[in-house]
């Protein structure tokens, strides 16, 4: 849609993230999934995002282009919400199964179909599957990321009566590095350590984006693959079993448990016995060795605040900073065919390769550069650095920012409150949030908002595993040492930085054993 140029002076220009999730290769979009406990009434639903969802103004305004061809976010004067709201009175599938495998199924086909959100309108619907008591939410990426999303629906489904009590969830009881307990020469190998891993996974992560990939094998996607059919399934774990194998090994966090379970649960799948000959044969692909790599992508938030800022969310100088704010890193992880391999093994290996990346800028600098790049050389610069199969990897969960992951955490009961209508749970293919009733947030720390973590991943009708809507796996042995000529670059780069020790890393890599932070 275009714009006169009169107008520009009231409209918001597009981040370079977000002109680059709008390019028609990348189009991605949240779906996030709201179980009800009671049935669901389409007036309250009407009346209850007329008050809170459309006050915030990326949710009322349109995407325009204007005469130079420049994108903004034009303030719509009237947003009709029958064009965004879809109710669905019938159930999803035909088949005899239960809730929660419907909108596994419903949101599978949703993650394969045409349909895009019209530009004519704000970029996010809302499918209501009466016949399930559940809520889809479709919000387009350029919105916001997952931490933005997040805040601005806790704040949107407060508790009624809420005292407020609700701020910086999940920032609560981050661990407060104290420099001055480790001496000069701590701090000295500390900063030798930041150069180090900075300079070897910048370089890796700059060779990875312009030429190297991974060896395709029998679970790597073909051509097309985001176009072929898809399963979600649902694999659940218990928080306090995930407790239990962090204390097992000294200064592990949650997060390292996590990468732990996927590099164990990808290693004991017995993926090669799994497949037919005949579709590895007709895919040309060797089959997995032992010790192979497999490169996934984490998301990282940047924001100097941790946690969700829920009251600050509808504030356009809120320092929790709404829109796309967020780095990456590679994340390796190894197939192992041994069915003997001590299970703690693999926690160990996700905790060494965490704590090196916590401590290098790889995330710092894949989004400074991916800035630069999208602002003086476009966005469609990004989509011709690589062909678009390779550039397709699966992405882990992590804990306080989830994005491009399925994590699940089920939420209290009582928490949610939408005109009477308490939410049973929230489920996302994009984010996470689970808290306690708010009376009780003074005494609580982080791990007791939750009950249960699930993945919520993706797979392939041939049970070719595939976590994500884009998920591509490819193996390659490369050393990561090669550091060539970029050492000077990295090093000013890290300099003008100003920083060894990001934030981010605190926020993101907690031990939730930390006692929370009293009101």
């Amino acid at each position: 849609m275009d714009t006169s140029a009169a107008d520009d002076h009231s409209d918001e220009p597009l981040t370079p993230v977000g002109r680059l999730l709008l390019q028609p290769e990348m189009n991605q979009i949240i779906h996030c999934a709201m179980g009800f406990k009671n049935s669901i009434d389409i007036d309250a639903v009407k009346s209850h995002l007329k008050t809170s969802l459309l006050s915030h103004p990326r949710f009322s305004s349109l995407m325009l282009r204007d005469s130079r061809g420049l994108q903004h976010w034009h303030n719509a004067p009237y947003v009709d919400l029958d064009r965004h709201i879809i109710v669905i009175q019938n159930p999803v599938t035909t088949s005899p199964v239960n809730h929660e495998t419907a909108v596994n199924e419903y949101l599978a086909d949703l993650s394969t179909s045409s349909t895009r959100l019209s530009a004519n309108k704000p970029l996010w619907e809302l499918h209501l599957l009466m016949a399930h008591n559940c809520g889809v939410f479709r919000i387009h990426h350029a919105l916001g990321d997952g931490v933005s999303v997040m805040s601005l629906f806790l704040e949107s489904f407060r508790t009624r009566g809420s005292d407020g009590n609700e701020e910086n969830i999940l920032g609560r009881g981050r661990r407060k590095r104290v420099n001055g307990e480790k001496g000069w020469w701590g701090l000295l190998i500390g900063y030798v350590g930041t150069l180090w891993f900075s300079l070897v996974f910048l370089v890796e992560h700059a060779m990875r984006s312009l030429w190297l990939c991974d060896q395709k094998t029998a679970i790597s996607g073909g051509e097309g693959v985001e176009l072929w059919p898809r399963k979600l399934a649902t694999a659940r774990f218990r928080l306090q079993d995930m407790k239990l194998v962090k204390k097992a090994v000294p200064n592990a966090t949650i997060n390292d448990v996590l990468v732990g379970v996927v590099s164990s649960g990808l290693s004991r799948s017995s993926i090669n016995g799994n497949h037919d000959n005949q579709v590895i044969a007709k895919l040309n692909c060797p089959d997995l060795h032992d010790g192979i790599r497999i490169t996934g992508l984490a998301m990282v938030n940047l924001r100097k605040q941790p946690g969700l800022q829920v009251s600050n969310s509808l504030e356009s100088n809120s320092e929790s900073s709404w829109g796309n704010k967020f780095g990456m890193f590679l994340l390796p992880i190894y197939y192992h065919k041994s069915s003997d391999l001590d299970p703690l093994v693999y926690l160990k290996r996700a905790k060494l390769v965490l704590d090196r990346k916590k401590q290098s800028l790889e995330a710092d600098f894949s989004y400074k550069v991916g800035c630069f790049l999208i602002t003086y050389f476009g966005a469609k610069l990004i989509g011709l650095v690589r062909d678009k199969d390779d550039m397709s990897a699966f992405v882990l969960a992590k804990v306080n920012y989830i994005s491009y992951s399925s994590l699940i955490i089920v939420m209290d009961d009582d928490y949610c409150d939408n005109d009477g209508n308490s939410n049973k749970g929230l489920y996302s293919t994009r984010n996470t949030s689970n808290r306690a009733d708010s009376s009780a947030l003074k005494k609580l720390s982080v791990e007791d908002y939750y009950t249960e973590i699930s993945f919520r991943y993706v797979m392939r009708v041939q049970r070719i595993i595939e976590l994500q809507c884009e998920a591509l796996v490819r193996e390659f042995r490369v050393n990561p040492l090669i550091c060539g000529l970029a050492g000077t670059v990295s090093l000013r780069f890290m300099a003008g930085t100003r920083v060894f020790y990001g934030d981010w890393a605190e926020q993101l890599f907690e031990d939730s054993d930390t006692p929370a932070r009293e009101i």
